[in-house]
């Protein structure tokens, strides 16, 4: 065995928990909002779908195509449409659910998905998504900020309004298991993030992203970001219990 096939199998260990855990509640979620006609759970329903359960493989099999090849640069452009639409998806989430009556929350998710779909349209034009596949060059190159933008922005009003939660535990005026989710959303979100940011400051500075270096970090943070979401969504009935069993014990 190779010095770098622990890593491999790390990465993907942390991949597929990922891909799984995206496919599975994304799909759950879409099927409550077709029940419900709720837009939150479609919106993260769908962002799920795109970005985890379709985009990361997609991504991940078009980089071990050989380069040049046809299938490759319709991989590209098939991943980056997902990224937009799943992007847009959470965006809108966020401000859907956290800052609906916010007049700079709805701005921001317009110019999100704006910029976005214009970063899209411009690659496509020139110089197009072969030069993407096969020389990471274009303005969609751009979009790493857009991730990093709405992931780090999910995180943080999860985070926030867990907090407020949490003081209003203590009063009996808040639920312990929704308090929790938005805590588990929060570490999904900021596990998801800290992959993008890591891999843009590697990038930047010129550092190749192998599979080694990739799989440092989806590894474990993959698997991070994997069990938050299930917990978050389809959290067993042991761990409901346990969570309310520790919020009726600090009460």
């Amino acid at each position: 065995m190779s010095r770098g096939a622990p890593v491999v199998v790390i990465a993907g260990i942390g991949g597929c928990s990922f891909v799984l855990a995206s496919a599975v509640v994304s799909l759950r979620l879409l099927l409550l909002a077709s029940r419900t006609r709720e837009l939150p759970e479609f919106l993260i329903g769908l962002g799920l779908l795109l970005m985890g359960g379709l985009g990361y493989p997609i991504a991940t099999a078009a980089r071990m195509l050989g380069d040049g090849s046809e299938l490759r640069t319709w991989l590209f452009a098939t991943q980056a449409l997902f990224t937009l639409a799943g992007q847009s998806g959470v965006v809108l989430f966020t401000w859907h659910v956290f800052r609906r009556d916010d007049a700079w929350a709805r701005a921001l998710a317009i110019a999100f998905i704006s910029s976005m779909a214009v970063l899209f349209v411009w690659q496509t034009a020139s110089p197009g998504w072969r030069e993407l596949s096969l020389n990471d060059l274009g303005p969609w190159t751009w979009s790493q900020y857009h991730s990093m933008t709405a992931l780090g922005w999910a995180g943080l009003e999860s985070l926030y309004f867990h907090m407020k939660l949490r003081k209003r535990l203590s009063l009996g005026l808040a639920d312990a298991v929704t308090a929790d989710r938005l805590r588990l959303w929060a570490i999904a979100m900021f596990s998801a993030f800290t992959i993008s940011m890591v891999a843009s400051f590697l990038r930047g500075i010129g550092v190749p992203m192998t599979t080694e270096v990739m799989g440092l970090l989806v590894g474990p943070l993959g698997v991070a970001a994997a069990s938050a979401t299930w917990l978050a969504f389809m959290p067993p009935h042991r761990y409901v219990r346990w969570i309310e069993a520790r919020a009726e014990a600090r009460a």
